[in-house]
């Protein structure tokens, strides 16, 4: 399984634009083949901090996600927000230790 974990952070007055251009990469990429999780989520605590968690069945569906006209779209959106911050992580690991499942 391969995760990748990050954030991006942009002014409040661009929060609602990186939502916006968001939305329709998120709905795309929940639908591809080996994406198991696909998540962006606006911090509680400070507006324009966005997380990202993304969960891929193995390489050849991330990289083919990598390769979407989805992701194109949003990368070449993603310089007009103006982001103050972007720091984007990949983990690998085979196992997972189920904390909680209610």
């Amino acid at each position: 399984m391969i995760l990748i974990l990050g954030h991006i952070k942009v002014t409040i007055e661009n929060a609602a634009k990186l939502k916006a251009a968001a939305a329709p990469l998120i709905q795309a990429t929940r639908q591809e083949p080996g994406c198991i999780a696909y998540v962006f989520a606006e911090d509680l605590t400070e507006p324009g901090l966005f997380h990202l968690a993304e969960r891929w069945a193995d390489e050849a569906a991330l990289d083919a996600h990598n390769k979407t006209a989805h992701l194109a779209a949003f990368m070449g959106e993603l310089p007009t927000l103006a982001p103050q911050a972007i720091r984007i992580a990949r983990y690998e690991g085979a196992s997972e230790l189920l904390l909680v499942n209610l």
